[in-house]
């Protein structure tokens, strides 16, 4: 599973390196507890106007 994507890697950014880490730890605690879940990583933002449509992907395990 992969701003938040980037939360495998916290150390790769500077600016987010402590928000990455803590939701690195709390991905793991929810991998780990038991539940049925998903993990929803936000990719980019931008100024364009929203369409009101997603784009989602599966993250293959590796």
């Amino acid at each position: 599973m992969r701003i938040s994507m980037g939360a495998d890697n916290p150390y790769a950014s500077d600016a987010l390196e402590d928000y990455l880490k803590a939701k690195k730890n709390a991905n793991n605690y929810l991998k780990s507890c038991g539940l049925n879940f998903t993990i929803v990583r936000l990719g980019s933002f931008n100024d364009e106007e929203g369409t009101g449509k997603i784009q989602l992907k599966e993250r293959k395990n590796k």
